[in-house]
């Protein structure tokens, strides 16, 4: 019984983030991507699909190997590794983010999250 309420407790976890995320044409949203990389910025935006965010976080992984510079990747692979389970990954992209001082509160809250799930 104990282990049913920790998973219900998860997925109504999940089931928040995911809204919060998710604007009304039902695609999650994502921080704006520096440098004036409009292309990539829509070309992940039309990625980030519920559906698809194992083929958005392979596009972060590209644009990470190109610049590793930009906080603005790392926080939107971590994401996506939240919403794929990868926790551990996650908190790192987000540490990651914060080191290169881009959007340091949200990604402390979602470390925070991702610790909270293992």
């Amino acid at each position: 019984m104990k282990n049913k309420v920790v998973i219900v407790t998860i997925l109504i976890l999940f089931g928040i983030i995911i809204y919060l995320f998710i604007d009304k044409n039902k695609q999650l949203k994502l921080a704006p991507i520096d440098h004036g990389a409009k292309y990539y910025n829509k070309q992940i935006d039309s990625l980030m699909n519920v559906y698809q965010i194992s083929k958005a976080k392979n596009t972060l992984d590209s644009l990470i190997q190109q610049d590793s510079t930009q906080g603005s990747y790392y926080f939107n692979r971590g994401f996506c590794n939240t919403q794929l389970l990868y926790h551990k990954e996650a908190i790192n992209d987000f540490k990651k983010s914060i080191s290169l001082n881009y959007k340091k509160d949200q990604s402390n809250e979602m470390i925070k999250f991702n610790q909270s799930l293992f």
